[in-house]
């Protein structure tokens, strides 16, 4: 304990330091391929979410949005349930891998079998016939997805995210090619459902092509044990998680019908894929290199506290920023006649805040041995945040999004004191991290909110953006040096330590 704190006093920046030099180097590489990867999926996502938004009707959206909710969270079931396992074990054996394979395989077949079964049975429970035509089509997803999760899963395990990123964008390309054709072609909804469909194809055809890897004919019932028994608990708290998250989809279409989840759905599709830009390119690099440095809780300690401080810079301003310009911002980009969204999107920007905080925790907690941890934050999260959702229904979907980002911070503390538990790293070291970042954020946000009241009220949405983006970004820049400088300059010094890294290390 008296060693924890003396190195937290000393900064949480050392990573650098301790990190073996050829692992810091994959990692930074890994980093940037995952960051390219994750940005061209959302620009990609953005981009044809943008021009289908202008050409299909919010009851569309609606519509594919509630079969989604089941979509979404069979294909996390694919992608995690064996695959983090491969990646997570130490002692990995070709019986493991294959074993991973054909048990992921047979996941997918099954899931994509429930949703052509039971979707006919579905649509009359959330009383939307449309789902009955489009979930039995959105079961070629999750058994696409089974094709590539382990080829994927045996990259990410030696920190080679070069060719997933590229697989996963060419895929993205040709969905969205798919769907904007099927969009300007009058097809409607089935052109989202097209694009989802090529999509999913296209990225596990390109894995299968690519990967240097081949499946083997052995099936062992032990070796499926054992990556069972880690991967269950990392696919069910990632199941609970998005389950919480479809939950407000179904809830929200349910309750107020397939126009007002249109809106909603653009709300929430925009911070969420902001959200899935930061979260993604860090997620699958945080666990490999936390899962290699397993055994040296000391550099585990030194990079979770440098990530967190790092976060919380970089993220704060992004939410902030975001719901601070959020009626100009929706007016811009999908048209005045969405302006119904503007509301919700800058509460739901506000989550940002505890979701940045927190973005490290649970790949820490997997990659240390603690999936188990994962599921029981994942419940909590969803009974706390389904609870809130029904309670604040009847006000509307204001008071929805304020509910879901009440139960984000409201579960603040319990991650505050697992993480303490498991390295030891006091918890006003971790409550410090934050302050900074969080008034500068706060600052920038009153200075833009003045900006745009007193500016022309005939300018037009682009415009406002044009002006409050930059003038945003400055103060922010001046308030953080103003109120966090020491973090600033550290992590400025952690950069430059990494652009002065060797380049040469192999994926």
């Amino acid at each position: 304990m008296k060693r924890c704190a003396a190195d937290c006093r000393g900064g949480p920046f050392s990573v650098i330091g301790l990190m073996p030099s050829s692992l810091k180097t994959r990692s930074i590489r890994s980093l940037l391929w995952s960051l390219a990867e994750n940005a061209g999926v959302a620009l990609l996502s953005l981009g044809s979410f943008v021009l289908m938004a202008r050409l299909l009707d919010p009851a569309d959206f609606g519509v594919v949005a509630l079969s989604g909710v089941f979509v979404v969270s069979f294909n996390l079931v694919v992608g995690s349930t064996l695959a983090d396992g491969i990646i997570q074990r130490a002692d990995l054996s070709p019986g493991h891998v294959d074993t991973a394979f054909w048990g992921t395989l047979a996941i997918g077949v099954l899931l994509g079998a429930i949703c052509v079964v039971a979707a006919g049975s579905i649509a009359t429970a959330l009383r939307e016939p449309g789902i009955a035509q489009v979930l039995p089509w959105l079961a070629i997803v999750p058994v696409a997805s089974a094709f590539g999760a382990i080829p994927i899963a045996l990259q990410r395990r030696k920190l080679q995210f070069r060719n997933p990123a590229l697989c996963s964008l060419i895929g993205r390309i040709c969905g969205a090619a798919a769907g904007v054709a099927m969009a300007l072609g009058g097809l409607g909804l089935w052109s989202l459902v097209g694009q989802q469909i090529t999509a999913a194809i296209a990225t596990n055809l390109a894995v299968l092509l690519s990967a240097r890897w081949r499946p083997g004919l052995g099936l062992s019932a032990a070796k499926l044990r054992e990556l069972w028994g880690f991967g269950a608990h990392v696919s069910a708290s990632q199941v609970v998680s998005t389950a919480g998250e479809q939950a407000i989809t179904m809830l929200v279409g349910v309750l107020f019908g397939s126009t007002l989840l249109g809106y909603f759905t653009v709300a929430w599709r925009m911070v969420q894929l902001v959200k899935a830009l930061i979260a993604g390119t860090v997620y699958h690099v945080a666990f490999s290199a936390f899962a290699r440095l397993q055994n040296d809780r000391r550099a585990v300690t030194d990079a979770l506290l440098n990530a967190t401080q790092i976060s919380c810079l970089v993220g704060f301003p992004i939410g902030i920023g975001m719901a601070a310009v959020a009626s100009p911002a929706i007016a811009a980009v999908f048209g005045e006649r969405w302006l119904a969204s503007a509301d919700v999107f800058a509460i739901l920007a506000l989550e940002m805040i505890p979701a940045f905080y927190v973005l490290f925790f649970s790949s820490c907690y997997r990659a240390l041995g603690r999936p188990s941890w994962t599921l029981a934050l994942a419940l909590a999260y969803f009974a706390v945040g389904i609870s809130g959702t029904i309670l604040a229904a009847q006000y509307g979907l204001t008071a929805i999004a304020l509910a879901w980002v009440a139960k984000s911070v409201l579960l603040l503390p319990i991650n505050l004191l697992l993480m303490r538990r498991l390295i030891d790293v006091p918890v006003m070291v971790m409550l410090s991290l934050p302050l900074g970042p969080l008034a500068a954020a706060g600052a920038m946000a009153i200075g833009v909110r003045y900006l745009l009241q007193v500016l022309d009220p005939q300018l037009g949405a682009v415009s406002q953006l044009l002006v409050a983006i930059p003038s945003g970004a400055a103060i922010y820049a001046v308030a953080v040096l103003l109120l966090a400088r020491r973090p600033v300059l550290a992590a400025w010094a952690t950069f430059a330590n990494l652009l002065r890294s060797p380049t040469t290390a192999s994926e």
